[in-house]
């Protein structure tokens, strides 16, 4: 694959970006190829995960009776006699962070039930009191902590401090204890959610790339402007430190040298380019905001369609020289320009024209904190972080359908991730509402994700499975409840109680008058305000 994509015919290439760059998934900044290595790990990974959760299959029944059976068979065997149990193994090594232990009813022995660094708390103390030998789990959960003062173990300071820590542990009978691959939304092991995990293992993309590749421009155009934002697009410069060219000067002008910087923006004959293009709406601003010492990714990520194709055409000139043929004016490079752009609105507007009618799932301009008018108690959800996996806050607000103000609360929940804030939030918002008597209730969230997993018939894999279940026994409370998925912007009261939320060191708070910071956002849902969907 690597030969096919570098190489010509002679065996020859110059390489623009390096390999691991180029098999990156796409909103990471790559071109999504796959690598082998991690995807065959994926793929057997699936097997593993299977065998951990016991699967109902004949090659799971016969390794678990010649082996060891679920997670810590696979873990503890040392034996080498089998090389697929060999390479389940192997692989199992490299994936086991992915997976974590959900405590569901939590009749599993406490010392055997919660991990650290995945080892059993029983191999982190020095011994456990034989009076607490036989202590479960849910013995020791009181009010969603750990109670662990009348243990007569004693405990390592950092075990004893994690354990104070914990929270937000939900039990349920229905619910078993076991393994679960977290990784992912759907709470079950899939190779491309192994896959993805792979290769984000130690990296750190901040920006993203998912703008770069706009589906309403040409992909030679996209793939450009990758390029450029990858600081590996093929100026003379580049070639230049890569001794493929004798000199770095700028194709164009011959005085400065050929970055990219230059190239598109300091040399004289794209200055009179831009000077043009400027008279006729371009925004010529942004060429003067660009940091000169970055790679300009966000630049690039955050230009409009017109300087993109200003951009590309400013680059074909350029290889137009290069090749020897004719050079153009800037009159009539920035005619191309236009043209192109005007057959590129006239297409757009064409594809739209014909999509009138056929598209039913279209994005509302505006949305309202009700939009869909119901009556009764009105419960608005949301979890806040500054980071995924990060300090996560929950928020609830219960109003009347006319707005006024009835309830709201909001809590710290530590570290955790997106999915488990906003399904901690509708739990905490039904209890809310059920302790307030409500008989008619209609349920707003924008999580897609945890509005999923309610309605899901099982969820036996999941993490959140015994949070879930805790839901379904709120719903089976209220006489008539729906839930909607709302657009983040009609739920501004909510997500601000969840960032006060991931603010606080209490868990849990009560509101019984609203905060200062949400009289306006109350009084504009009040009105029926049309927030801009952005």
């Amino acid at each position: 694959m690597k030969r096919f994509i570098w190489k010509d015919r002679d065996g020859q290439g110059l390489h623009l970006v390096n390999w691991q760059t180029v098999a990156t998934p796409r909103r990471s900044g790559g071109l999504g190829l796959r690598q082998t290595r991690q995807m065959n790990i994926a793929m057997l990974g699936k097997k593993v995960s299977e065998y951990i959760e016991g699967a109902s299959s004949l090659w799971v029944e016969v390794l678990s009776d010649r082996f060891s059976k679920g997670y810590e068979g696979i873990k503890r065997s040392k034996i080498q006699s089998s090389s697929v149990w060999t390479a389940m193994r192997r692989c199992f090594s490299i994936i086991e962070t992915g997976f974590t232990y959900r405590m569901g009813n939590g009749e599993t022995n406490l010392w055997e039930g919660i991990h650290f660094q995945s080892k059993p708390i029983k191999c982190l103390v020095d011994y456990v009191h034989i009076a607490d030998s036989n202590k479960s789990c849910r013995q020791m959960i009181v009010n969603g902590r750990f109670d662990i003062q009348s243990l007569h173990t004693i405990f390592p300071p950092h075990i004893s401090k994690a354990l104070k820590d914990a929270q937000n542990i939900y039990l349920h009978p229905s619910v078993p204890d076991k393994w679960c691959w977290f990784v992912g939304s759907k709470g079950k092991y899939s190779v491309a959610s192994c896959y993805e995990w792979l290769l984000n293992q130690g990296t750190n993309t901040k920006t993203s790339w998912k703008k770069i590749w706009r589906p309403d421009v040409p992909e030679k155009i996209n793939f450009f402007c990758w390029l450029l934002g990858q600081r590996s697009l093929p100026t003379k410069d580049l070639r230049h430190r890569r001794h493929l060219e004798t000199t770095g000067a700028c194709t164009i002008c011959g005085d400065g040298t050929e970055t990219w910087v230059h190239m598109f923006f300091e040399c004289p004959w794209t200055t009179q380019v831009w000077a043009r293009l400027v008279r006729c709406g371009f925004p010529y601003w942004l060429a003067h905001t660009i940091p000169r010492d970055s790679h300009g990714l966000d630049f690039i990520v955050n230009a409009p369609v017109g300087m993109r194709f200003a951009l590309w055409f400013i680059w074909l000139e350029r290889n137009n020289r290069v090749f020897g043929n004719p050079p153009n004016s800037p009159f009539a490079v920035v005619k191309e320009i236009l043209s192109f752009f005007q057959w590129w609105k006239d297409a757009r507007l064409r594809a739209d024209r014909l999509m009138d009618g056929v598209s039913h799932d279209i994005m509302p301009k505006t949305v309202t904190w009700n939009p869909f008018y119901c009556t009764g108690m009105i419960l608005h959800t949301d979890g806040s972080s500054m980071g995924n996996l990060g300090p996560f806050g929950f928020g609830a607000v219960l109003r009347t359908h006319e707005g006024v103000w009835i309830e709201g609360i909001s809590g710290n929940i530590g570290i955790a991730d997106n999915t488990l804030a906003e399904v901690i939030a509708i739990l905490e918002g039904l209890t809310l509402a059920v302790a307030r008597g409500c008989t008619t209730l209609t349920c707003y969230s924008d999580s897609q994700e945890a509005l999923r997993l309610i309605n899901t018939t099982t969820v036996p894999n999941h993490v959140v499975g015994g949070l879930i279940m805790n839901i379904r026994d709120k719903i089976s409370s209220i006489t008539n409840l729906q839930f909607f998925h709302i657009w983040r912007e009609g739920n501004s009261v909510a997500d601000r109680l969840a960032r006060r939320g991931s603010k606080e060191e209490a868990f849990f708070t009560t509101w019984a008058f609203p905060p200062d910071d949400l009289l306006t956002p109350l009084a504009k849902d009040a009105t029926m305000f049309p927030y801009p969907r952005l």
